[in-house]
């Protein structure tokens, strides 16, 4: 039996990534808390694929996307970008730096590798 061309190659998963989910939970007086909670740390691949720059408030500003590539995991396929409050809901930190998390797809719908687009947190 054949199997489809897999688009990912596990060899090049080489950067240890850990992924983190947003939580609004109550303070007790009548507040809310915002963390950050680690859901799993994995490896993975992070490569740029876009930038752009523009005029914003002090001066020109540069914003790059980047492509995340990790092994399936249905847990966070769902969470992102929440465009209804403006939030990231998920977020990848890797070497210091920190990723927002637009979108996480189910790659090529095979359960294989999961493809998250991000942006790199100011």
């Amino acid at each position: 039996m054949k199997t489809k061309n897999r688009q990912a190659n596990v060899g090049l998963m080489k950067q240890r990534l850990t992924i983190q989910y947003y939580n609004l939970s109550s303070d007790g007086m009548g507040g809310n808390t915002q963390t950050w909670n680690t859901l799993a740390t994995v490896w993975g691949n992070v490569s740029a694929v876009s930038g752009r720059e523009s005029y914003e408030i002090g001066g020109l500003k540069g914003k790059v996307k980047y492509k995340i590539i990790t092994r399936y995991r249905d847990d966070f396929v769902s969470a992102g970008y929440d465009r209804a409050t403006y939030d990231y809901l998920l977020r990848i930190q890797y070497d210091g730096r920190t990723f927002n998390v637009d979108y996480a797809q189910d790659k090529g719908e095979e359960h294989s590798y999961t493809e998250l687009m991000a942006v790199e947190d100011d």
